[in-house]
């Protein structure tokens, strides 16, 4: 998502088959040929077997790209045991790249999965999530059921954990004449996506928000990432003008919704017609705080946990100031002391920030955010635009409250004038049903002009 965006992403793999089958029709082995544009990146391995009353499959993906002039390597491997009837007992799930190490393991009991695992030998916490039908979603799996002839509709339920108001999704997969359609009803609408086939195996792979996966183009032994859609294109949005400029106007694809752009203390708005708005990046006095909430503790933050006052301790006795003084000092903790790296994959908060030891722009947030509370300062995480070189990438940051909301990058460790805020996340942290439409809705930016 280019080098500054750092907005969790999810990439869809599906990893189990669901529903009755016959085992028999599933064993052996099968070879695929991984490319991009018709390029070889590498190679995939499926082997099913058989053991006792089991189903074993077992998946090995090898890939080899470059990325910013440096070569990348990545090895999966994915191990998952169903029960005669489809159901999945257990997984395991190891990736092994230049950037480090990560394995993922479940045991599924009834409807609840307990996730186990480690990033790069830190272990992470265990996670329960209970499952509906044939379908979980975690940041890193998606299991998909096969349509066997004998099955013309799947309906299911998809829910979102992570959100503060659970979202859930309805997804509808139906055999035509044509092939496939598939419906997804959420809480915000109801859309067709586009639908990447099947392969030899039965995946059906398909994206059911643009903004939210990577699609998966499938043929018959060989599996290439869909041209027509750029991963890159779609974080972040061209501009051509100034380095020092404060005033832009932003095009729209379509109308703008109301809540994007709250006006705060270092923006005025001024919408200029119903797809453009013309944000002046300034210094102006306008916001009020009242109440506690953003103060609040709980996931993503973790206000109060003992870690967070052990790192307060410690940076309050290196300086000395007041309340500025300390804010400033802890977003320059978190910014020498994370390392910036994608988590576009993990669902991350404040505390797996400091188990990992890293993170992209959301974790960096989420624990300034926590610190701060912690300390007693009330502060927010905020969603924006921060401009590098000719492209705006979509962005997160932090405001605490100071005799007005002042800002912090701890990523990048400055603010500037170009910064352009979009969302205020909510006071108690993660992500309601609003705050996620208005989020999908400022990925819709097509253009970005500046005035002056």
């Amino acid at each position: 998502m280019g080098r500054i965006l750092c907005l969790t992403l999810v990439f869809f793999l599906p990893i189990a088959i669901m529903g009755d089958v016959d085992i028999e029709s599933f064993i052996g082995e099968r070879n695929y040929i991984i490319s991009i544009n018709e390029l070889p990146i590498g190679e995939m391995t499926v082997t099913r077997a058989v053991e006792g009353d089991y189903l074993l499959q077992e998946r090995e993906i090898n890939i080899e790209i470059v990325r910013s002039g440096e070569k990348v390597t990545l090895t999966l491997n994915e191990k998952i045991k169903l029960n005669s009837d489809g159901s999945p007992v257990s997984f395991s799930y190891t990736e092994n790249s230049n950037t480090g190490l990560r394995e993922i393991s479940g045991e599924i009991v009834g409807n609840l999965i307990t996730l186990t695992g480690s990033n790069n030998g830190k272990e992470i916490k265990p996670t329960r999530m209970k499952w509906d039908n044939d379908f979980i979603l975690d940041d890193m799996i998606f299991m998909l059921p096969i349509i066997r002839e004998d099955i013309s509709e799947i309906t299911t339920d998809v829910f979102y954990p992570q959100f503060v108001d659970f979202i859930k999704t309805r997804i509808t997969i139906s055999k035509t004449d044509s092939g496939y359609e598939v419906i997804c009803k959420d809480n915000l609408s109801e859309y067709k996506p586009t639908i990447y086939r099947t392969d030899h195996l039965g995946w059906l792979t398909f994206v059911y928000d643009s903004s939210l996966g990577i699609p998966l183009t499938i043929k018959p032994g060989s599996l290439e990432l869909a041209n027509e859609f750029d991963i890159i294109e779609t974080f972040r949005v061209g501009v051509f003008g100034s380095d020092s400029a404060r005033r832009f106007n932003l095009h729209f694809n379509g109308e703008i919704s109301e809540g994007l752009f709250p006006d705060g203390d270092f923006q005025e708005v001024s919408y200029i017609s119903e797809d453009t708005v013309q944000v002046y990046v300034h210094k102006r006095r306008v916001e009020k705080i009242e109440g506690d909430a953003y103060l609040s503790s709980g996931s993503p933050y973790w206000t109060g946990d003992e870690r967070l006052m052990k790192i307060i301790t410690s940076v309050e006795r290196e300086n000395s100031g007041g309340k500025r003084a300390l804010a400033k000092a802890l977003s320059k903790w978190v910014s020498k002391t994370l390392v910036k790296k994608d988590f576009s994959q993990i669902q991350g908060d404040a505390l797996s920030a400091l188990d990992y030891g890293g993170g992209d722009c959301s974790e960096h947030t989420y624990l300034l955010v926590g610190l701060l509370r912690t300390a007693g300062i009330p502060a927010r995480g905020v969603v924006g635009l921060l401009r590098s070189g000719d492209y705006f990438y979509y962005h997160m940051w932090v405001e605490y409250w100071d005799k007005g909301w002042q800002p912090l990058d701890p990523t990048i460790g400055t603010m500037s004038v170009q910064h352009i805020k979009l969302i205020n996340l909510p006071p108690e942290g993660g992500m309601d049903i609003y705050t996620l439409k208005l989020l999908i809705e400022a990925l819709n930016i097509k253009r970005i002009e500046v005035v002056d």
